[in-house]
């Protein structure tokens, strides 16, 4: 009873791998019928309305930001912009902070004077470094300078 059992499931499943599914003609008549290779054209003003323009995009912005890690705060501020951002690891400040209407510079400005992080602009985008002491080298002149002395004082 069983071996027959097993015997009728492995024919049935044998004739059933065999049977072909129905083509859907409507189907693939439809799909055949797009023609791929067609074009239209979009009127100029058309194409003007819908596209930004991003030679004069404005540069200003509003900005608000609630208790954000500096990291987030400073990437999401140029997301969109084609902007490099690079932050410290060290900084750990969290930024709260509401601005209308200003540009990014003034915004680093801001957070300049408000969390004392600095930043550098770079040739590849922008730097941000923690409120610490910075060593820099200031090159002299002393040839200018002691020209320019001469002259106030002895007036040559």
């Amino acid at each position: 009873m069983i071996i027959r059992t097993i015997y009728t499931l492995l024919i049935a499943y044998m004739l059933s791998s065999c049977s072909t599914q129905p083509e859907y003609t409507v189907v693939s008549d439809a799909l055949n019928a797009i023609n791929t290779e067609s074009t239209f054209d979009v009127p100029d003003d058309a194409y003007d309305a819908l596209t930004p323009d991003m030679e004069n995009a404005p540069s200003r912005f509003d900005v608000v930001a609630s208790r954000n890690t500096a990291n987030e705060f400073f990437n999401g501020l140029v997301d969109g912009m084609g902007i490099n951002i690079l932050v410290h690891p060290d900084i750990k400040s969290r930024i709260s902070l509401n601005l209308k209407n200003v540009t990014l510079e003034e915004t680093l400005q801001a957070i300049r004077d408000s969390y004392g992080l600095q930043y550098i602009k770079t040739p590849y985008g922008y730097r941000i470094l923690p409120n610490a002491l910075q060593n820099k080298v200031f090159h002299v002149n002393y040839l200018n300078v002691l020209t320019q002395w001469i002259i106030w004082h002895v007036g040559v």
